[in-house]
């Protein structure tokens, strides 16, 4: 706590540097309010910084007289010492599957395979796994147990440990130099050998470990986050009384989360219009039916998924059901076929487990919770069988509006991000003012009504039984709030009555999103007189450009109208305030801002900040953060483990956050790209044991890492290739030593040159011919052998390197 001096209400580059700073050492500085007001200013000077968990921290702000600055006050709560607590739970460890597994092998099944209907087949699997299930994994009470200190010796170590303590009883008592000096380097070879035993303790674990990538996590997060043993009571605010009862607290959440489509709508002003009429889409084939499945598909879906312990509300998690596979196919691949044939999915697939998951603000506040939902495994693993046939059927007729880039195949935030960029640039290169509108709507998915979404499906070929099957999926749904609370010492769960779910595609579905992009499939034609549209699932923004001033306000005003329109007449609600117009180029000042629209600087568009001026610097700003914050673990991962560790270590948390959106964002300045690389060096060293002036530039290939610019060069060149870009060889059809080659577009602007299409064939033009020739895994593989040779800091330094490699066949 202090005066620091660096006002945290002005985002300027001291704040960056200073938040960067102590990210490096897990610190985060709080948020407080003006600290020190005047009647011509505000500031924020003083501070309150803490490596511990906000919400751990109860903070005010108060004026004492003593000073013009406000008083800071910080109160560190739940400290007390608490025992350890117990906890119920599933027994499932490896003894216990393979006694479930046992079980489930003697399984005849015949109650399955003889019922009339899938709603009485998987009623009766339920019961008899459910049997198998408490027989050989009982739910237990159990008190957690507390990770114990580690450790390592062997006789090396003690025997060091032991000379250094005789060198040390020596030195207090005679008080010779000399036994101090050799006191001191028998401590550095203990700590050294103790240090080295240790990296190779976790190393063997992992080289051990069945689960290698989980192994690796738990590492990972032992040093990375702070577990909490307890888990506090919940307590809500409902008309001005406080909640404490945790059941009550359940069913106050199940209310509101069941119930959130109609407070929403209700908020937007009633119930929703008359749908907007487009004509349906034009498809050749109907889906008329559900193909049955089988059991290698069964099979190869379920080997897919990720082994996880979480389960529904039937209480068998991924992790049970990889386990008992092949017991578990043949009765489930007869249920989901009985489900085809008759178009109707059992009702006790359709019941939703909900977690009420903290956002921000007051957490006696329902409005501060976001629903986590878990359906049942089985429920998802029918589902992804029908996503294959409704994707196929999308597939066949191109019924997917080439506007959206969720959950569509090829397609993704980067192809999102990338359409989004070029669209700007191509519009400031026609001389256009150009703007984006970003649309925000409120709980999109749980608004839609379940009448409208088959009424879609059937304008897109969905049709009889298929398209009942989807009706049963849809309607009679109903969840339950599930709380798990430590109260006297044990922690259990405390769950709710179950609601009925009037709206929506089910959350945390495998269907629920594809769903969803084909509900609002139809509205980028509906808008295409006015804007260019661009979504990704309700990420959906607005680009519009035009000479005037005064007809692209005009045409903005209608397109979000129209937009608002739309969403009246189709179940979904934007919400103003959160909707944001962002203006591009050196002519964004003449851009007028639209009614009830915050015209901004900047805004998150998929998790990076997109400026007016395309200069990046705001989103560098925000990844440099997260970089320091990630360089914290990367110590620690490698204090404690091996390089082995530390370098995956490094992926998974480092090189991730550079990654993404590096395709859009790397074309920012050099004294930007530097940053990251300064800080992609510090990584470096930090796993090569380097000093921190040291070079790192032998290190990169060594470790078999590419440096930021690489990275960036690798994006782009694989981006385009994917592109079926045109080539000299397709304009004029004979064979020359360019051929290959791309052709590079004429234009007027610099910024012309940093889009993504652009930049990546100039890329690929410098490539060597044997490799600018390959194409997608062969082009990766030798692209990624040659940016890999040595370091490459700029891109300077590439075209170089790549001319004295076409020179002298040496990179």
């Amino acid at each position: 706590m202090g005066d620091i001096n660096v006002d945290i209400l002005e985002p300027d580059r001291n704040t960056a540097k200073l938040n960067e700073m102590l990210a490096y050492h897990n610190i985060q500085r709080v948020d407080l309010p003006a600290t020190r007001i005047t009647p011509i200013s505000k500031s924020s000077i003083d501070w309150i910084a803490s490596n511990m968990i906000t919400e751990a921290l109860d903070i005010s702000v108060f004026n004492t007289g003593l000073s013009d600055h406000t008083a800071q006050k910080c109160t560190i709560t739940n400290l007390e010492e608490i025992k350890t607590p117990k906890s119920v739970h599933r027994a499932i460890g490896g003894r216990n599957l393979d006694e479930l597994k046992w079980l489930l092998i003697n399984e005849r099944w015949e109650k399955v395979y003889t019922s009339l209907n899938s709603e009485e087949a998987y009623n009766n699997y339920r019961t008899t796994v459910t049997i198998a299930l408490d027989t050989a994994c009982p739910l237990k009470t159990a008190r957690t147990k507390k990770t114990k200190p580690k450790h390592f010796a062997d006789a090396e170590a003690l025997i060091l440990k032991n000379d250094y303590l005789a060198y040390l009883n020596q030195f207090e008592t005679t008080g010779n130099l000399a036994d101090r000096i050799k006191a001191t380097d028998l401590k550095k070879k203990y700590d050294q050998r103790l240090k080295t035993l240790r990296s190779q303790r976790i190393a063997d674990q992992i080289t051990n470990s069945q689960n290698k990538s989980k192994t690796i996590w738990e590492t990972i997060n032992s040093v990375r986050s702070k577990k909490q043993d307890t888990l506090p009571q919940l307590k809500l605010t409902i008309n001005g009384q406080l909640i404490e009862d945790t059941y009550a607290v359940a069913e106050q959440f199940n209310d509101y989360f069941a119930n959130i489509a109609k407070y929403t709508i209700d908020r937007n002003n009633g119930t929703a219009r008359r749908p907007v009429e487009l004509p349906g889409g034009t498809h050749t084939s109907e889906l008329r039916s559900l193909r049955p499945t089988t059991q290698e598909e069964l099979r190869s879906i379920i080997k897919s998924l990720k082994s996880k312990n979480s389960a529904g509300i039937d209480d068998i998690s991924t992790k049970v059901l990889k386990h008992c596979a092949e017991e578990l196919i043949c009765p489930l691949t007869d249920i989901f076929n009985k489900s085809f044939n008759e178009g109707h999915v059992p009702s006790a697939l359709k019941i939703s487990k909900i977690y009420p998951k903290f956002k921000t603000g007051s957490r006696t506040e329902l409005s501060n919770y976001r629903p986590i939902s878990l359906l049942p495994t089985v429920a998802k693993l029918c589902e992804k069988v029908v996503l294959t046939r409704l994707l196929e059927h999308c597939t066949l007729n191109n019924l997917i509006t080439s506007s959206q880039h969720g959950f569509v195949k090829g397609k993704s935030t980067t192809t999102a991000m990338i359409e989004l960029l070029e669209s700007v640039i191509d519009s400031l290169e026609n001389g256009n003012l150009t703007t984006a509108i970003f649309l925000d709507f409120s709980k999109a998915f749980d608004c839609l009504g379940h009448d409208l979404i088959l009424k879609k499906l059937n304008a897109l070929g969905v049709t009889a039984t298929a398209l009942k099957w989807f009706e049963s999926y849809l309607k009679d749904r109903s969840q339950v709030v599930e709380i798990k609370s430590t109260v006297k010492g044990t922690t259990k769960a405390f769950r709710s009555q179950p609601l009925p779910i009037q709206r929506g595609v089910p959350q945390g579905s495998v269907l629920g999103p594809v769903l969803f992009i084909l509900f609002t499939n139809d509205l980028p034609e509906y808008l295409s007189e006015y804007t260019k549209t661009l979504m990704y699932a309700d990420d959906t923004t607005l680009i519009l450009d035009n000479h005037s001033p005064e007809n692209l306000c005009l045409n903005a005003y209608i397109a979000v109208n129209m937009a608002y329109q739309y969403c009246d007449g189709n179940d979904l609600v934007v919400n103003p305030s959160k909707t944001s117009q962002l203006g591009f180029g050196r002519r964004s000042g003449q851009i007028n801002s639209l009614p009830e629209v915050n015209l901004v600087d900047q805004t998150k568009f998929l998790g990076v900040l997109v400026d007016s001026n395309l200069s990046w610097t705001p989103h560098i700003d925000q990844l440099c953060n997260r970089l320091n914050s990630s360089l914290y673990a990367l110590k620690q991962i490698k204090a404690i483990g091996d390089l082995t560790t530390a370098r995956i270590a490094y992926f998974a948390l480092f090189e991730t956050h550079i990654r993404y959106g590096l395709a859009v964002w790397g074309g920012t300045s050099k004294t930007n790209m530097n940053r990251i690389l300064i800080l992609q060096k510090k990584a470096i060293r930090i796993l090569a044991n380097l000093h921190p002036l040291e070079s790192c530039r032998e290190a990169f290939p060594t470790l078999n890492i590419l440096t930021v610019t690489a990275l960036y060069i690798q994006e782009l060149v694989m981006y385009v290739d994917g592109e079926n870009l045109t080539r000299l060889e397709d304009i004029h059809y004979y064979n020359t030593r360019n051929s290959t080659m791309y052709q590079l577009p004429t234009h007027h602007l610099t910024q012309y040159e940093k889009k993504p299409t652009y930049m990546g064939r100039k890329l690929s033009n410098c490539l060597p011919t044997e490799i600018r020739t390959k194409k997608g895994k062969e082009l990766k593989t030798a692209l990624w052998k040659l940016l890999s040779q040595r370091a490459i800091y700029t891109l300077q330094e590439f075209y170089l390197d790549v001319s004295n490699y076409q020179t002298n066949h040496e990179f």
